[in-house]
C-alpha cells in the first residue's frame, strides 16, 4: 500500500536534472514552469502531483499534474492498484494498457502495526520513481500508484509497497508495451528505512 509520499525541493531539482538528460522528454516551457513553482512537501490522496506520462507524439515522454486517486464505485478514492491483478480489473485494465506513468518521489511512507510512520528511500538514487497508471475523468486526469508484495526492506513494516522503478525503467515502463509484464512482476531493490528517533538502516 502507498497512502503518502514526499516531493520536496530536492526532489524537484533531481527531477529537473533527470528530465534534462532524457532525450525522449518533451521540453515544454509551460510544464517546466509549473514544476518549478509546484509546492513541495508530502503528497496525499486527492492532491495534484507531477507525473511523467506518455507524450503527445510517438516515443515522447511528457510531464503532467493529475490528481491522485481514481473515483471509487461507491465513494472515496482508489489510490492504489495491485500490480498482480490490475490487468484483470475493469477499473485499471485500460489505464494499464495505455496510461502507464511514473510518479517521482523523494521517499514514500508506510505505517507499522504500532501506527508509526516509516519513510523509505534509495540512497544511491535519491529520487524514486513509483509505477502508476492514469486516465481521464470528467473532472480531469487522475493517477493511481501500483503496489506489489513488500521486499525485504519494507516487509518488517508492511506487507505491501509501491512498485518502485529504476530510472532506466521509466521510459520503457511508460512507452514499451512489451516490458509491462516484466516490470509488473519484478521485486523492487533494497531501500533504506528512516523513522523518528531511529537512524537510517538498510535491510
Amino acid at each position: 500500500m502507498c497512502a503518502r509520499y514526499d516531493f520536496d525541493d530536492d526532489s524537484r531539482e533531481r527531477l529537473e536534472a533527470f528530465l534534462s538528460g532524457l532525450p525522449a522528454f518533451s521540453k515544454k516551457a509551460a510544464a517546466l514552469g509549473t514544476l518549478r513553482s509546484f509546492p513541495s512537501g508530502e503528497v496525499r490522496p486527492s492532491d495534484r502531483a507531477p507525473v511523467l506520462v506518455r507524450g503527445e507524439h510517438a516515443g515522447e515522454i511528457g510531464l503532467s499534474f493529475p490528481l491522485w486517486g481514481f473515483p471509487g464505485v461507491s465513494k472515496g478514492l482508489v489510490i492504489n492498484a495491485r500490480a498482480e491483478t490490475a490487468a484483470q480489473k475493469p477499473m485499471f485494465a485500460a489505464a494499464l494498457a495505455g496510461g502507464r506513468c511514473a510518479i517521482p518521489a523523494g521517499d514514500f511512507f508506510e505505517w507499522n502495526k504500532a501506527k508509526e510512520k516509516v519513510a523509505f528511500v534509495r540512497e544511491e538514487a535519491p529520487l524514486l520513481f513509483l509505477a502508476g497508471i492514469e486516465k481521464p475523468y470528467p473532472q480531469g486526469t487522475r493517477f493511481c500508484i501500483l503496489t506489489t508484495a513488500a521486499n525485504e526492506s519494507v516487509r518488517p513494516v508492511h506487507e505491501r509497497m509501491p512498485l518502485v522503478l529504476l530510472g532506466s525503467q521509466v521510459v520503457p515502463w511508460i512507452l514499451d508495451d512489451q516490458k509491462t509484464s516484466e516490470i509488473l512482476t519484478q521485486v523492487p531493490g533494497a531501500l533504506k528505512r528512516r523513522q523518528d528517533y531511529e537512524q537510517l538502516s538498510l535491510f
